[in-house]
């Protein structure tokens, strides 16, 4: 049974909605022709802070898809129900209690008994400290967003997102557009800093290589959400309860994204559920086999991904504006062109020769 506390699966949307083809194929189970897909993107463009310099990463074949996620949601909405599971639209959770060996859940007029719960819920954390984890910090593993919808913006490639580095924009993170259609993007941002708002306005009024391409584009949806950048909670399970998706922290540190991770520790719960149901016993113990698997497929990188999140947000503009300049030599380049993956960004050692060649470049 899965309790959804709006009337429309999918609304309001939190999301930037760039995901990898193997993120949908793979981790999702869904095909690159659904009508959620928007456009594809075969590369990036980043801003330095000044935005005198620009460094651009692109290769010949689609790096991934730009989707629409209420579209998204809902087809995945499709399988769930296609595979036998029962969806309570309109059903908040109010509460979560444990009695013995089951847990009592209060969804309005709906009460559910359950040995097994699992918290898919974002970041509202229900079952955190349930299981003995602590929700990340507001403001440094927790990020404020705000992302508005345009139409009309002009001189905009479609085969590559940009990306607006450095702390008058977006302090602790970035700014990002996402091209959706012709003339029409998603553009957004996440800080270490309340209020975001402002800072978007400042944005698309004051950013050299933005605020001229944006002026008169009309506004469809302003949004605002959280951004995770803490990595997985200390403890994602326990107690009969499994944490999912944002619920647990499986998003990336680097870029927040969280639909490829996310889904992949959707897969390991299931599993883990699945296995333990099939031997009749649902105790905490054969549970744990959740963290074992979630670990062995992203643990690695994404402990990588925090830490080279926790270098990023320390360094000065001056160093990030050196650093851009950097990246636009053909060596480093390639190198990144060679080895990046959106999905596994710092696996490999060519990964590894990117940084050292950026280290190098700028410590001479």
């Amino acid at each position: 049974m899965v309790l959804e506390e709006h009337r429309v699966v999918g609304e309001p949307p939190h999301c930037a909605g760039l995901v990898t083809p193997r993120c949908l194929r793979w981790a999702l189970g869904l095909p690159l022709s659904g009508e959620y897909v928007q456009n594809a993107v075969r590369g990036a463009r980043v801003y330095s802070p000044s935005g005198a310099t620009e460094a651009t990463v692109e290769r010949p074949s689609v790096q991934a898809v730009v989707v629409d996620r209420p579209l998204l949601d809902r087809a995945l909405l499709g399988v769930a129900l296609s595979s036998g599971a029962e969806v309570l639209l309109r059903h908040r959770v109010r509460a979560i209690r444990r009695a013995g060996n089951q847990w009592l859940v209060d969804a309005g007029d709906v009460a559910v008994r359950s040995p097994v719960v699992v918290d898919a819920a974002g970041p509202r954390f229900l079952l955190a400290r349930a299981v003995g984890a602590r929700p990340p910090r507001m403001l440094r593993g927790a990020l404020p967003a705000v992302q508005v919808e345009l139409e009309g913006v002009r001189g905009m490639d479609p085969d590559f997102v940009e990306i607006y580095l450095g702390s008058r924009w977006a302090p602790g993170f970035f700014a990002w557009l996402i091209p959706t259609g012709d003339r029409e993007a998603r553009i957004g941002l996440a800080a270490s800093r309340k209020p975001v708002l402002p800072l978007l306005k400042h944005l698309l009024a004051r950013h050299p290589r933005l605020r001229s391409r944006v002026a008169g584009a009309r506004e469809r949806r302003l949004l605002a959400g959280v951004v995770l950048v803490s990595g997985p909670l200390s403890r994602t399970w326990g107690n009969g309860a499994l944490l999912v998706g944002d619920a647990g922290g499986f998003t990336k540190p680097t870029t927040g994204g969280g639909l490829f991770v996310g889904a992949i520790s959707s897969r390991a719960a299931a599993r883990a559920i699945e296995l333990a149901w099939s031997r009749g016993d649902l105790s905490s113990r054969s549970l744990s086999l959740y963290e074992s698997l979630w670990r062995a497929a992203v643990g690695r990188e994404l402990a990588k991904m925090r830490l080279a999140r926790a270098v990023l947000r320390c360094l000065p503009d001056p160093v990030v504006e050196e650093a851009i300049g950097v990246l636009r030599s053909r060596p480093v380049r390639e190198l990144l062109e060679s080895s990046s993956d959106v999905d596994y960004q710092l696996s490999g050692v060519r990964a590894a020769a990117v940084a050292r060649a950026l280290a190098l470049s700028l410590l001479t």
